[in-house]
């Protein structure tokens, strides 16, 4: 495991460094809120097998989780929260080649449901922050219309 820098806050602002997928959710931005939350919906949207936060809730800065997939275990450290609204985090372990690397995840409403940009970055060599951004623009393009077909499979687990 290869330990990571942290981030600064202005590491994941939107520029054109920071790539950003966009997808607009037929829910509220609180069932599309509550979906993040749980660390079961993950798996049904992106390549990890199992995620598992490793603080008690409530959650917010400071939080840290568990992402395991097929390039093995990483260790996140939230380091921005907005209840509701914004979750960003920067991996603290990793096996992955970057000297850093994070992610934020923005829930806004929107006409019809709610909007969520997913913005990520890496700090590593050129061909390997190429490959990442690559993987992950496609991971997202993919992965969330199939996280808005869960959360309205099971509207029940996520109706506040």
């Amino acid at each position: 495991m290869r330990q990571h820098r942290e981030l600064e806050r202005d590491f994941l602002r939107p520029s054109r460094k920071v790539p950003c997928v966009r997808h607009l959710f037929a829910c509220s931005p609180e069932m599309l809120w509550a979906a993040l939350l749980d660390a079961e919906s993950w798996p049904a949207w992106l390549p990890v097998t199992r995620v598992t936060w490793t603080s008690p809730p409530p959650f917010g800065v400071g939080t840290t989780r568990t992402v395991e997939g097929p390039s093995g275990m990483i260790s996140e450290t939230f380091h921005e929260w907005i209840e509701g609204r914004r979750m960003a985090f920067y991996f603290f372990e990793s096996p992955l080649p970057v000297r850093a690397f994070g992610e934020c995840y923005d829930v806004e409403p929107a006409p019809g449901g709610s909007m969520l940009a997913w913005r990520f970055r890496a700090d590593a060599n050129p061909l390997t922050r190429a490959a990442l951004h690559f993987a992950l623009r496609r991971a997202g393009k993919r992965g969330l219309p199939k996280l808005e077909r869960f959360i309205l499979r099971h509207q029940d687990r996520y109706a506040q």
